[in-house]
């Protein structure tokens, strides 16, 4: 029996009763898959939930799908996308449903700690380590955390925030599957997808004349590689690159490039945020990268010898610039006098 929980979290129970289905409800389902999966390459957020049978069996066509399509960047933001769905859920949940999930499907040991102001949670720190990794920002590191025996104090919010991890690792599981021929009754469908693809992801990332990549202060160069490759990075370090890049004479349309990697790009939502921290006019603010200290402080630093003589990004390039010119011109005059 398929109920509004099958809905919320296709990803906890399996798909049985496809042969159930008739032709009509068949179609159905595979036109919402393709439309499921529109929505995660184009909008980067969910519409209205269709009926619940169409629904359901929609998230297992269109996981079939994204294995087909065999491309780590879809399969990357289909399970982000399909996580941040369920997220929306899980944040109305009650307590001891959120635990259930946590426990029944997803192995953590976990328990509930009544407070006087707000209930908070207590979490293995495996389970805690294994769904944190990825998360950037420093007040998830474990020495920022009230451990106590074993156990992780969380709050709502941040059990949410790490079921979403589970979920996405749960869901790219379900995206890995051998080669195998596509079905005839798909061809068609994954030959649009596998084009829209293309022109969501781009082509080629341009880069500006002026960049230097070998001039980049260590904990730059790391966003940016990141970025390049499409692995997670927080909110804040995205601002902390955007910043540096607008500020070495990358262009909006080279960012946005940059950035399509990302599995929860949205280019709409990139370039408005663009337009805020870059300004488009004379009465905006124009930002530029943090301090040292301040990168220091979110965690982010990884110095090498050169950081010690400067106190800021910039500082650390332009000087780098200038010694790797200065490198060049000597290597120059040796082949004149050679």
């Amino acid at each position: 029996m398929i109920d509004f929980d099958h809905v919320k979290y296709p990803f906890l129970f399996e798909p049985e009763g496809f042969e159930q289905l008739t032709n009509e409800e068949m179609t159905l389902v595979c036109e919402r898959a393709v439309k499921r999966l529109r929505e995660t390459l184009q909008k980067g957020e969910p519409t209205q939930l269709w009926a619940d049978t169409v629904e359901y069996f929609s998230f297992f066509v269109a996981s079939y799908i994204v294995s087909l399509i065999n491309d780590d960047w879809v399969k990357k933001r289909f399970a982000l996308f399909e996580s941040r769905r369920s997220t929306a859920f899980l944040k109305k949940e009650k307590d001891m449903r959120l635990t259930d999930i946590a426990q029944t499907h997803f192995g953590w040991e976990i328990n509930t700690i009544m407070g006087s102001k707000k209930t908070l949670f207590e979490v293995d720190f495996r389970s805690y380590l294994k769904n944190s990794v990825s998360i950037r920002e420093p007040k998830w590191k474990l020495i920022n955390r009230d451990l106590r025996k074993g156990f992780v104090r969380i709050s709502k919010d941040e059990i949410v925030r790490l079921l979403e991890e589970s979920i996405q690792r749960r869901i790219l599981e379900r995206t890995k599957i051998g080669l195998v021929e596509v079905p005839d009754f798909l061809k068609e469908r994954i030959e649009t997808l596998r084009n829209l693809v293309k022109r969501q992801r781009g082509t080629e990332i341009g880069v500006s004349k002026t960049f230097v990549f070998e001039a980049l202060p260590p904990c730059i160069r790391d966003f940016y590689q990141s970025a390049r490759t499409g692995k997670h990075l927080s909110h804040t370090a995205r601002f902390t690159l955007v910043t540096f890049l607008v500020n070495v004479g990358f262009s909006v349309d080279e960012i946005v490039e940059l950035f399509k990697s990302f599995s929860d790009f949205d280019e709409r939502k990139t370039r408005y945020h663009l337009g805020t921290i870059i300004g488009t006019d004379k009465e905006k603010t124009r930002y530029f990268p943090p301090k040292c200290d301040t990168i220091k402080r979110y965690g982010f630093c990884v110095p090498d010898g050169f950081c010690k003589s400067v106190r800021h990004p910039m500082s650390y390039y332009r000087k780098a610039l200038f010694r790797l010119r200065r490198i060049d011109s000597s290597t120059s005059m040796e082949r004149v006098l050679l």
